[in-house]
């Protein structure tokens, strides 16, 4: 499960693949990546910006500020970083690569072709210009983009940073499916490069396509490249019998990230008896929420750690089971979960599919992501809860849910999502698009930072060429604080799910805003989050079996206006009931059963009594 689902949040697969040709200092920290600026859309490194393949430590500062500008939404102030440094040196050639990958982020893509053609003159017979060149044509809706990448792969053939370039580039511009056949060329042509393999298994996941017995290969092809494929024991399980299990959970986002909003409560409710929590954090950029992770069990600081120093302060903690909460969302891990820091790991949360690892001996999943009978789709065994598999806690300072201008009588419907821009896949446009054409007047409101600049309207335009008339698309604006975000939902009707990738943080805060949402049922996990959370607040009923239904759905939750203001308000008119109220009583929001399941889930896999169903 992709949790990073939020358009102004910082999304997940922030993965750093050193290709290039100056080696990364000496003590760069082996579980902290620098800064990666394809984050804010959060599938597949580039392969070709400045922290993936021309670490240079003179301009790391002034480089990394302005991509947490950029990542953070203020495009103008991280190009403006750029540009001041340029002014004082005019001829570093790795600047102005820097700011046309900047540019290429932001939408500037006029900025980005001028900065790249700069970069080509100072840089001749290096490819990352004309990578950079490829992603702004493409984003332009110019077929030359294509060439450009060529010609890159042409100058450094053994090199997996032009496909990457060219799969991410194809990924921006909403062509997922083009995207992995790029990538898989790449890996026919280079062979098992980890690199590729791993650009490859996020295009999977947004794009679909290969069936689940493709994709657990493919993860394991990516395990084995990346060293993760050797067999390693799980060495002691002896212990006191009666005292409580040492359990580590190891993340990059105990901060305000969609992780926080689906571990704090849980975590917050473990019975101390049971589990003794230690938290192995390797945040970026602490914040208020990480304060609050620290108040829940022994807190380590990893990430300027390398892996063996890890893995001896697991020894040292005698930690019996660990849980890894990113996969390969965050790729600097996996050389520590391979080298195995527990007796038992276990994964969940972080990433909607096998890890592939051998040492990854179980998947935290429920009955609806993962059916029975889908075991074989994973290399770990699978800890099935009885209920969902993740608890919601949404914030206390959240608006209360408000009726929209539509409901008022005084605006069209809106359908909306909020979702990564990377989710909206060629199939999700030609099925949004027959839903907008189906329902008269209807808008679609669209919020993610992939949206912005010319992605925005290159999407756009597919849905135009699709039957949709351009002003019937909207993009939302960045929202400074998660309390605007979710005022926007105040202008939404029904929220769509987008697929074979679903919603998961998204599809709570619509819920909890009184939004209906609807999903279509796919065939693993990342098709089957959806569900999971419909049947976890009883409204089942918004589950779609296939295309038709999902249109149906939609299209016939709008024509009952009064039953959405119902939704939003309570059938008495009153803002304390509603969906909101239905959603805080539910399972999903029961924070102490939950925990009392999860502890359940951890006894068993320790026990290695991997039940069916706890």
């Amino acid at each position: 499960m992709g949790l990073a689902d939020r358009g102004d949040v910082v999304a997940v697969a922030a993965v750093v693949v050193v290709v290039a040709r100056v080696a990364p200092a000496p003590g760069l920290p082996a579980l902290r990546p620098p800064a990666h600026p394809n984050s804010s859309l959060g599938f597949g490194s580039c392969g070709v910006c400045l922290a993936c393949s021309i670490y240079n430590p003179r301009l790391a500062n002034a480089v990394e500020t302005s991509w947490q500008k950029i990542q953070s939404g203020n495009a103008k102030e991280g190009l403006a970083l750029l540009r001041r440094h340029l002014a004082i040196r005019p001829r570093d050639a790795d600047a102005w690569l820097a700011l046309a990958h900047a540019g290429l982020l932001a939408g500037d893509l006029a900025g980005c072709i001028a900065a790249a053609e700069r970069a080509r003159v100072l840089l001749p017979g290096r490819p990352e210009p004309l990578m950079m060149l490829g992603g702004a044509r493409l984003a332009m809706g110019d077929t030359a983009g294509a060439r450009a990448f060529e010609q890159a792969i042409a100058l450094d053939p053994h090199s997996p940073a032009p496909f990457r370039a060219w799969g991410d580039a194809l990924i921006r511009t909403f062509r997922q499916d083009e995207a992995a056949l790029v990538l898989r060329e790449g890996v026919r042509i280079l062979g098992d490069d980890p690199a590729l393999l791993l650009s490859l298994s996020y295009a999977l996941n947004v794009a679909g396509g290969a069936s689940p017995q493709e994709e657990r290969a493919w993860h394991q092809r990516l395990a084995m490249a990346s060293g993760g494929g050797q067999v390693r024991p799980g060495g002691s399980r002896t212990g006191e019998s009666g005292r409580p299990l040492r359990v580590a959970i190891l993340s990059a986002d105990f901060r305000e990230h969609s992780c926080a909003f689906f571990l704090l409560a849980p975590l917050k409710a473990i019975d101390p008896a049971r589990v003794a929590l230690f938290l192995y954090s390797t945040t970026r950029q602490p914040d208020s929420y990480t304060e609050r992770f620290q108040t829940l069990g022994t807190w380590r600081d990893c990430g300027r750690l390398s892996v063996e120093q890890v893995v001896s302060q697991a020894r040292a903690d005698a930690i019996d089971l660990l849980i890894d909460a990113s996969g390969w969302t965050v790729a600097s891990h996996i050389p520590a979960l391979a080298a195995r820091l527990a007796p038992v790991q276990v994964s969940y949360l972080g990433y909607p599919a096998t890890t592939g690892l051998t040492t990854m001996d179980f998947r935290i999943v429920d009955a609806t992501t993962d059916p029975h009978g889908s075991d074989a789709d994973c290399t770990e065994r699978l800890l099935r809860l009885a209920g969902c598999f993740v608890c919601f806690s949404p914030e206390t300072d959240w608006p209360t849910p408000a009726l929209t201008p539509f409901q008022r009588g005084v605006g069209p419907p809106v359908f909306g999502s909020f979702n990564n821009a990377a989710k909206i896949s060629p199939g999700v446009v030609a099925l949004w698009s027959r839903l907008l054409r189906q329902t008269p007047g209807s808008r679609l409101l669209l919020k993610a930072a992939g949206f912005q600049g010319a992605y925005g309207e290159r999407l756009r335009e597919r849905f135009v060429s699709a039957g949709v008339e351009a002003a019937r698309i909207e993009f939302a604006d960045f929202s400074p604080t998660t309390a605007e975000h979710m005022r926007l939902y105040s202008r939404v009707d029904v929220a769509l799910d987008p697929f074979p990738y679903n919603g998961t943080t998204t599809t709570c805060e619509a819920l909890w805003m009184g939004v209906p949402v609807v999903s279509l049922t796919g065939d693993r996990h990342r098709a089957r989050v959806g569900a999971s959370l419909l049947a976890s607040v009883g409204r089942q009923t918004w589950l779609a079996e296939d295309d038709n239904h999902y249109v149906d759905l939609a299209s016939g939750l709008v024509a009952k206006p009064a039953g959405l203001e119902a939704l939003r308000v309570g059938a008495g008119g009153e803002a304390s009931g509603g969906l909101r109220a239905q959603i805080q009583s539910s399972p999903l929001c029961d924070a102490p059963s939950f925990a009392r399941q999860f502890e359940a889930a951890l006894a068993a896999a320790w026990q290695r009594e991997p039940s069916t169903e706890l």
